[in-house]
């Protein structure tokens, strides 16, 4: 796909990343919570998940402490240890 024949703002694709990556990692995540489930079980699994990753964000924001324990980068591991040194 190219931006010059999609409809989305330039802006906005640039700010996207070119691969899929954090989508499928996402996806992958959902599924470890089970497949194959009625409507209702997938919204209250769906609803569970969202719960427990927005609790594992608001560690990271607050403490510093990640759900795991894999650094992206450098900056990410700066950015780690300034909220815990700030405690």
């Amino acid at each position: 796909m190219c931006w010059q024949r999609s409809k989305i703002p330039r802006d906005i694709w640039m700010a996207t990343p070119s691969n899929s990556n954090l989508i499928e990692s996402a996806h992958s995540d959902v599924n470890r919570e089970g497949t194959g489930l009625t409507l209702l079980g997938a919204v209250v699994t769906a609803r569970r998940h969202d719960r427990r990753r927005i609790e594992e964000q608001h560690m990271h924001e607050s403490l510093g402490i990640r759900s795991n324990n894999r650094f992206i980068d450098d900056e990410c591991r700066l950015a780690s240890n300034s909220i815990r040194v700030r405690e």
